[in-house]
């Protein structure tokens, strides 16, 4: 733990499925509750940065209230958001493959003359004519390009693990041979939009996941302390003794570490 804080921790950025709730009984994490409570009682800068798809983020922010959360929607950075406004600001013109749900966020920027593929957790919607919907839209394009909102490899959902965003998008970027960027943790310009959110420098803040790639690799590659969390899609025998990823340290849940981090802000 003595390593953990070397350097002064100032803020925390926190993954949110897997950490705050459990992904479809939406029931909240032992001790979740109570540590969000205390990061907003001791004002401690911090940010929810998920890879979360199916909803956007005022949807994800109601399903939070719904587990017993006190949340609000600029607390929370989601990929849905970023898509958008990444897609406004290069005048893209995209072919959509993402959950009904959030189906509305992108309805008025949707082309037949598509020169890129947006691609979110479709969930159910991941069929075999939607996927090849977005392979032919890919190879009518000069520069195929696909806008990935995460990469993960899967996820936890009622017990059960789920296959996730990036086995499809690898599918569409082999068959297609296209270019794809991610909107999302693991990315650099994500975590740096958390970071400046934060008003913090990266060596000033820990990440805290359950997903030993995204949130644990994806931080350390930017600089950023990260602690992983034995709940989620948290696996012992896969991430406690991983060939090449090691959290900066291990806690059973989000508010072991949030007390952790209060420790040493009083010490």
């Amino acid at each position: 733990m003595a390593k953990l804080f070397e350097k002064s921790v100032k803020g925390l950025l926190i993954d949110i499925t897997g950490v705050l709730y459990d992904s479809g009984h939406n029931n909240a994490i032992k001790g979740s509750i109570n540590a969000v409570k205390l990061l907003s009682e001791r004002n401690i800068p911090h940010k929810f940065v998920t890879n979360e798809s199916q909803v956007n983020r005022d949807g994800l922010v109601a399903k939070l209230r719904r587990a017993g959360f006190d949340l609000n929607p600029d607390q929370i950075l989601c990929p849905v958001m970023v898509c958008r406004q990444y897609v406004l600001s290069k005048g893209l013109r995209p072919h959509v493959l993402v959950h009904n749900d959030v189906k509305c966020e992108f309805e008025d920027l949707q082309s037949t003359e598509a020169n890129c593929v947006i691609i979110g957790d479709a969930h159910k919607f991941f069929t075999y004519d939607a996927m090849n919907d977005a392979f032919r839209a890919l190879m009518k394009m000069k520069e195929p390009l696909i806008l990935s909102m995460g990469k993960g490899k899967y996820y936890e959902d009622c017990g059960k693990l789920t296959i996730d965003l990036g086995a499809f998008t690898a599918a569409l970027e082999y068959a297609a041979d296209a270019k794809t960027v991610i909107i999302g943790k693991p990315s650099k310009e994500y975590f740096n939009m958390a970071l400046e959110s934060l008003g913090l420098k990266a060596d000033e803040v820990i990440m805290v996941g359950d997903d030993i790639n995204a949130d644990i690799a994806g931080a350390q590659s930017n600089g950023i302390r990260a602690v992983l969390v034995r709940s989620g899609k948290y696996r012992a025998e896969r991430d406690e003794n991983h060939v090449s990823i090691k959290p900066n340290h291990i806690v059973n849940n989000l508010e072991e570490i949030v007390n952790m981090v209060i420790k040493h802000l009083d010490s």
